[in-house]
């Protein structure tokens, strides 16, 4: 019983701590970022949602491939990440894989892309 205790809290602070290593910002922060040039916009989402409409500079990796955790291992630690794809829920299961390759700085679109159009945003298409 104690060890299952023990396991409980070693989980839930595990939890906690990639918690905090996320933190979810609004499209107009994430503009403000990209045109500082202090982050990479990630867009998980199928090539053909991103051939519909994008991010100007955004980088595509198709969450739903077998090859996404490969893929993502291959990019530069040292940079900041914004992960996004349609309105979230997809980031939002993406963003384990990147905690668990140790990406230090990663920031999720709140609402996604289409947080990202609904601020009127500029759209590559």
């Amino acid at each position: 019983m104690k060890l299952l205790f023990l396991l409980l809290c070693v989980f839930s602070v595990t939890s906690l701590l990639a918690e905090d290593a996320v933190k979810v910002v609004s499209a107009e922060e994430v503009a403000n970022l990209i045109a500082a040039k202090k982050a990479t916009v990630l867009d998980i989402r199928t090539p053909e949602e991103f051939a519909a409409g994008h991010i100007a500079g955004a980088v595509n990796i198709d969450f739903l491939e077998p090859d996404f955790a490969k893929k993502i291992s291959a990019l530069d630690k040292s940079k900041t990440y914004v992960v996004h794809c349609g309105a979230g829920s997809r980031s939002g299961r993406a963003l384990p894989v990147f905690l668990e390759q140790k990406f230090p700085s990663l920031l999720h679109l709140q609402s996604g892309f289409k947080g990202w159009e609904s601020a009127g945003l500029p759209v590559q298409k």
